[in-house]
């Protein structure tokens, strides 16, 4: 049902763009130029992980063009990572605008901040169609030959256009888009902010369930958005009871309130004690969480690429996803995977929800034993113990 009312507004919103083509380009012919970019507009309607890659675009946009507003178009469940970013002067929400009359309510909400430019740093989507409405002069986009064909026609709106394909890391791609404003060298370096007000409240947090900052810190994540990447929850069990009585290990489960049922359940299968911080910590406050971590160890999710960019080291229990588009080769990471002949099926652009194969081996394939083996190679390739302990 979702998918035939995106297919809808994907088509509502071509067949009206074609039809007033003349209308909004003139508007744009007539428009008066400027002579330095002052107001960018950033669409970006992806998850966790994929805005998380994008924060070194925002950082080189701001640091070329400090005097410039920039406006990021985002999804409002991922706001939090982006709250306390500087390089941001704006957000705006794109799902509190729902259906055909909510996007014509939004065009209308953002033309008058008079973007000069934009940047659409995922492919398909009806978005594309924003810039062009806005009659914004210069609309950059990334398409994919992995995009439905609706997708396709509608990236025609935009004068700028930039082919994503597998294999190619995200972050990095999305810097090269700053080459048709003339930037040709930028720092791939990912950053996510926090606080005196989110640390006071991990403090306040730690402090009622005695942990200290001696204690060896290791946070896991059960939960993945797309449920066709997560592990077993009784591996998670049996890892978190062999790192607390090998190596003295405090574990942290992190998670939404709506993953708190699944951390419930891996907690209860469990013989040594564990700390279930679920539906504890918001999206805001989780970078200062994670900064206090030794470790962290997750399936391959958001929260693993918001630990990366604070320099925390992770496990990365990754199944069906190519973590060659998103994960830094200079992040601090173990990539614990069962590779097999299908493996990796899953991307960025054309992401899997289910297994072709209908095996699953990729993860399920990925024993307790080799994640333990990957968290001592970490541990001794860092010092991480010799760090608090």
């Amino acid at each position: 049902m979702q998918e035939m009312s995106t297919r809808k507004e994907k088509l509502f919103f071509l067949i009206f763009g074609y039809l007033f083509f003349p209308f909004f380009y003139l508007k744009m012919l007539f428009k008066k130029k400027k002579n330095q970019p002052k107001n960018f507009l950033i669409i970006d309607t992806a998850k966790i992980g994929d805005l998380v890659c994008s924060t070194p675009f925002f950082r080189a946009l701001k640091k070329n063009f400090p005097d410039s507003y920039l406006a990021v178009l985002v999804i409002s469940r991922v706001k939090g990572i982006l709250e306390n970013n500087p390089n941001i002067d704006d957000m705006i929400l794109v799902d509190e605008f729902k259906g055909i009359k909510g996007g014509l309510k939004l065009i209308k909400l953002i033309k008058s901040k008079n973007f000069d430019w934009s940047f659409k740093l995922v492919a398909g989507g009806w978005e594309d169609t924003i810039p062009f409405w806005l009659g914004i002069s210069n609309r950059v986009t990334v398409v994919s030959r992995h995009s439905d064909n609706l997708s396709n026609l509608l990236s025609k709106f935009s004068n700028y256009r930039k082919e994503y394909c597998f294999d190619e890391l995200k972050s990095k791609f999305n810097l090269e888009l700053l080459e048709f404003l003339g930037i040709k060298q930028a720092e791939d370096r990912r950053e996510v902010f926090y606080t005196q007000r989110e640390t006071a409240k991990i403090d306040k947090l730690f402090k009622e369930r005695n942990i200290f900052e001696k204690d060896f810190l290791v946070g896991i994540s059960v939960t993945a958005g797309n449920k066709f990447k997560e592990w077993e929850p009784e591996k998670f069990s049996q890892l978190a009871d062999k790192m607390i009585k090998e190596l003295k290990a405090k574990i942290l489960f992190l998670g939404s309130r709506e993953d708190k049922e699944i951390v419930d359940k891996v907690i209860r299968k469990m013989k040594e004690k564990a700390i279930d911080f679920s539906g504890l910590v918001d999206l805001t406050t989780l970078p200062a969480l994670m900064s206090r971590l030794n470790l962290f160890i997750s399936v391959d999710t958001g929260p693993l690429y918001v630990a990366t960019a604070l320099d925390v080291p992770v496990i990365d229990i990754n199944g069906p996803f190519n973590v060659k588009e998103q994960m830094l080769p200079t992040a601090k990471a173990e990539i614990v995977e069962n590779k097999i002949y299908c493996q990796p099926c899953s991307h960025l652009v054309a992401g899997m929800h289910f297994c072709k194969e209908r095996h699953l081996k990729c993860i399920k394939g990925i024993t307790v034993d080799k994640v333990l083996k990957a968290v001592r190679k970490i541990i001794n390739k860092y010092n991480l113990k010799e760090n608090k302990l």
